[in-house]
């Protein structure tokens, strides 16, 4: 099986989804939550399962917190209807994990934090990444 290539986001937003520049800055390399500070550890686009991701990978304390957006082929790229609405999924693996659909693509947040913790991590950072996802829903379609 040939080796998954990591990308830096402005490589990948130009090669695959312009929608990863998004995450170029966004979310911010520091986001500060009632569970505590998070900061940015790295940034890139991968692959994983078939599927290649914009990632954001925060650290907070010995947790990590990984933001990954995908295209989302269940939805049209061009509807406008935009669900920005937190979803919390099963844990896997021992693993947290919500998502978040916006126009075109669909935001994971996964860690290994508690599930208090993980709520409330979550929920800043899909403010963010909800926001961002308005702001390119406008420009695209000139609201």
């Amino acid at each position: 099986m040939p080796r998954a290539t990591i990308r830096s986001l402005k490589e990948a937003s130009e090669r695959y989804d312009a929608a990863y520049a998004q995450l170029v800055t966004t979310p911010s390399d520091t986001v500060r939550t009632a569970a505590g500070v998070l900061r940015v550890a790295d940034r890139h686009s991968c692959v994983f399962g078939g599927r290649r991701f914009g990632h954001v990978v925060f650290r907070l304390d010995d947790h990590l917190v990984s933001v990954l957006m995908t295209q989302d082929e269940l939805t049209s790229a061009s509807s406008k209807d935009d669900v920005r609405q937190l979803s919390w999924l099963p844990r896997m693996n021992g693993l947290a994990m919500a998502s978040l659909h916006t126009t075109g693509h669909v935001v994971y947040i996964v860690s290994d934090l508690q599930d208090g913790d993980f709520r409330v991590v979550a929920q800043a950072l899909a403010q963010p990444v909800s926001q961002l996802a308005a702001i390119r829903m406008s420009l695209e379609f000139g609201n």
